[in-house]
């Protein structure tokens, strides 16, 4: 297992140094309203880097040195545990990997974590929120520590739910509904890190990660930016536009249709509640993408535009649904909302 775990580590190590910033991008810094054959303002993407970060030069006899942490996992007491159970440890090179699993309602959960080996000072937190639903599109070995690497190499931990009822978790999720609180509980056991910096808390979510990334959002002061990559921002219309297969996979998880459950189908639409969102928002979508309507991304950032809220829309001329996510685009933009 463990010589499995370390292929799959050197596989996925590859992968980040072999990032590529994706093709046919345009960049689209709204300050007006976006209809669907809106021109975008082409700009020069700027190449993922390839190179090792600068590292931390050491503090002159003069400086006190910052810090540095154990490499301890816990949570508070108001949590059902004392702290998470480590399923799997890996240390590889300069960084920790973690596998884990928590609390969350009356639940066992699965997350992963992410992290320097010397964390020197206090580190940003980025929470990944994946796509799919239960196991189908469930966060991989080879994913997270791809994602992982890269954006611990950047200077943040990275941690990611696999929601409740998959990979050994119990429950079933809810689509958006109560495994939301998947998302909330790991960033309670995040923040509980002596090395976490608890003031600049970040989130990224891909595919219907998106969409619970807009229900964290909404009303929340304590996120600082967010990215939302081909994410559901109108259920309503997510479900009357896929196939039957999928109409009946949200019938299941959500229990029933529009019609029977107008209300919660509204819970999981941002596009009926963006004037409740004050998260700056950095939303990419592809014109083709043929599970999340583009229309869906371009009536989001209209409701945005009309509340005066701060984001930024990247299209893409292709029919890809989700992009590639570690940018150096992405980092910049985090990077300004950083206190």
């Amino acid at each position: 297992m463990i010589i499995k775990r370390v292929f799959c580590l050197l596989i996925s190590l590859c992968l980040v140094f072999a990032s590529s910033s994706c093709s046919n991008k345009n960049e689209i810094k709204l300050s007006g309203p976006v209809t669907a054959s809106t021109s975008a303002r082409v700009t020069t993407a700027t190449p993922i880097t390839t190179a090792m970060p600068t590292t931390t030069a050491v503090p002159t006899t003069t400086q006190t040195p910052a810090p540095k942490y154990a490499p301890a996992i816990y949570i508070g007491s108001n949590v059902m545990f004392n702290k998470p159970d480590i399923i799997e440890k890996i240390k590889a090179n300069d960084m920790y990997f973690y596998k884990f699993s928590y609390a969350s309602d009356s639940e066992k959960v699965i997350g992963f974590f992410v992290r320097p080996i010397d964390c020197i000072g206090k580190l940003p937190i980025i929470i990944y929120n994946r796509g799919g639903n239960r196991s189908y599109g469930e966060n991989t070995y080879e994913y997270i520590l791809s994602l992982g690497f890269y954006f611990a190499r950047k200077g943040y931990i990275f941690a990611a739910t696999q929601y409740r009822g998959v990979d050994g978790g119990t429950g079933i999720e809810q689509f958006g509904g109560d495994d939301l609180d998947d998302v909330f509980n790991l960033l309670k056991i995040v923040k509980g890190l002596l090395y976490a910096d608890t003031n600049n808390i970040f989130m990224i979510g891909q595919s219907r990660g998106g969409m619970e990334t807009y229900e964290a959002c909404r009303n929340n002061t304590e996120i600082n930016a967010a990215v939302i990559d081909s994410g559901p921002s109108d259920l309503f219309d997510t479900y009357s536009s896929r196939e039957l297969a999928m109409k009946e996979v949200l019938k299941f998880l959500i229990g029933g249709t529009p019609d029977e459950l107008p209300e919660e189908y509204t819970k999981r639409s941002a596009v009926k509640w963006a004037n409740e969102i004050d998260v700056p928002l950095y939303i990419l979508h592809s014109t083709g993408d043929p599970r999340v309507n583009y229309s869906q991304a371009v009536n989001m950032c209209n409701e945005l535009e009309k509340y005066n809220k701060d984001y930024v829309f990247q299209s893409f001329d292709d029919s890809d649904h989700c992009h590639e996510i570690r940018t150096e685009e992405i980092i910049n933009w985090l990077e300004k909302y950083k206190k």
